[in-house]
């Protein structure tokens, strides 16, 4: 529970009271490898706090998976869009391991946005937050090339080499699994 809340301390300060309301509406789940957190057509209830695994979320553009985002612990896994306008989604989040979250519902965290200032500010600010890591995903697809990208993501998340599967880390890159199998050929023997 420490981690979950120095996840938003980091965002902004919280009052005692405020964090002491959101342990109270925090539920703690364990679920397995391959359980799907959110379906397509489905309203996102719950956002969700990793402790322990890795989920990514993901949707289908025809008939090719799309993986728009990873998340492992001290992160945070719900479908964005969904969750926020409380229509259904397009998108599937499913878990990569047996994963431990805790989860705060919408209406609990509604509730709380209107009884306590800092949380509120807490909200948004962690909107602006996904946001900003949304055009920095676009800026990377449109101005960094296929290695630069796999490079930052091995600097800033070296184990989703070990814990995602090459087909999804290329989606997640933007570039095609072959592209990828050159790329980390070339960074094993780069005098090749």
């Amino acid at each position: 529970m420490e981690n979950f809340l120095n996840y938003f301390r980091n965002i902004t300060h919280l009052s005692p009271e405020s964090e002491n309301a959101l342990k109270e509406v925090s539920k703690f789940y364990t679920f397995p490898k391959g359980y799907l957190l959110h379906k397509p057509g489905e309203i996102a209830k719950t956002f969700y706090y990793v402790t322990k695994g890795i989920g990514k979320l993901y949707y289908y553009k025809g008939r090719k998976e799309i993986v728009d985002w990873i998340g492992d612990e001290n992160t945070i896994l719900f479908s964005p869009e969904s969750f926020l306008t409380q229509k259904p989604g397009y998108n599937t989040i499913e878990l990569l391991e047996d994963s431990e979250l805790i989860g705060i519902d919408y209406e609990d965290i509604e509730k709380l946005y209107r009884k306590f200032h800092d949380i509120e500010r807490l909200g948004r600010l962690h909107v602006t937050y996904g946001l900003l890591l949304l055009q920095e995903k676009v800026n990377s697809m449109q101005f960094e090339t296929a290695k630069q990208r796999y490079d930052k993501l091995i600097k800033e998340h070296p184990n989703y080499l070990e814990r995602v599967s090459l087909k999804d880390l290329a989606s997640f890159l933007g570039m095609t699994q072959v592209s990828l199998s050159r790329i980390r050929a070339v960074n094993k023997n780069p005098k090749s």
